[in-house]
């Protein structure tokens, strides 16, 4: 696994961006780092990380609008839904402090066309007793800087729209509120919006090779 200290969102420029993304580290691989001041550690998910954070996500369906999913996922469905985002272009990402996993983030398809194969949409998921804490900020500042590697060119995030907690962090690393869908979900008896937001990860004119 890929031990992350910090995170930029600094992207590749001229040639450089029109490299070929360098391999992703074998997912159950271990590279050793130095331990972050804050103790929060961000790395790749590995088979070990599927049912601490099949928990959070679980949580998040019983509970919350973040997911309009009613019935919880299966061992099976999320161990094929974590194999997909393990895979390039995409990522998968655990935020752990003090040896337990309190957090994710995933890219992964964003419809199944050929002509997406540049975009990818995330999701961002943390333990409820670890919000505020900063983990979605260091989990998404990751994924946009592993979307890059990965030479992605757009993310895209779904949001309920009553999430301003999600909203407000998507503002602030640069994703641009792009549609509102009035009503297009419903959970827990009502009807929800959906909010859209995208963020361009460079300038090129031209489309990657992916």
């Amino acid at each position: 696994m890929t031990v992350r200290v910090g995170a930029t969102t600094a992207g590749a420029e001229g040639a450089a961006a029109e490299r070929t993304a360098p391999a992703r580290v074998a997912p159950d691989e271990v590279a050793v780092a130095p331990a972050p001041e804050d103790g929060l550690l961000i790395r790749d998910l590995t088979s070990a990380d599927l049912e601490p954070t099949l928990a959070i996500f679980n949580q998040a369906v019983a509970e919350t609008t973040s997911t309009w999913r009613w019935s919880p996922r299966t061992t099976e469905e999320w161990a094929e839904y974590c194999r997909v985002r393990r895979l390039p272009p995409y990522s998968a990402l655990v935020a752990e402090a003090a040896g337990r996993v309190v957090g994710y983030a995933t890219t992964g398809p964003f419809r199944d066309a050929d002509g997406y194969r540049a975009t990818a949409e995330h999701a961002i998921y943390v333990a409820p007793d670890h919000h505020g804490h900063g983990v979605g900020r260091r989990l998404l500042t990751a994924l946009i800087e592993d979307a890059r590697r990965q030479r992605l060119h757009v993310l895209i995030g779904a949001l309920d729209s009553t999430n301003d907690v999600s909203a407000a962090l998507h503002a602030k690393l640069g994703f641009v509120e792009v549609a509102r869908l009035p009503q297009i979900g419903q959970k827990f008896g009502l009807w929800r919006d959906l909010t859209l937001w995208q963020l361009i990860l460079d300038d090129r004119p031209t489309p990657p090779r992916i």
